[in-house]
């Protein structure tokens, strides 16, 4: 059973990710896809593992591999809504919805 949802905006935020790491080479595409997988893997089993972040309601979760932080709501299921780079411009995402 899946439990976790990807907000349009994160879902978004996924593909843009995985384009420029295809430029690359589709093999650091697939671990890019992969590490997301591992992410929210480990969300599922542990909602509350990501550190909660200053805008209530939302937690961040760093990935290992890649320069990501996933953010997410807790709730019945894991609730992605976005998927940003450290480098980009902090909470540009805010505006989407849990």
């Amino acid at each position: 059973m899946k439990n976790h949802v990807f907000g349009r905006g994160a879902k978004r935020d996924l593909r843009e990710a995985a384009r420029f790491y295809e430029r690359e080479s589709v093999e650091l595409k697939e671990e890019f896809y992969a590490e997301v997988d591992r992410a929210v893997s480990v969300l599922e089993q542990n909602p509350f593992v990501g550190a909660p972040y200053h805008l209530h309601p939302f937690r961040k979760y760093v990935l290992d591999r890649f320069p990501y932080n996933l953010f997410y709501v807790a709730k019945n299921v894991i609730y992605v809504v976005a998927l940003a780079h450290h480098s980009r411009k902090p909470d540009y995402w805010i505006d989407r919805t849990p």
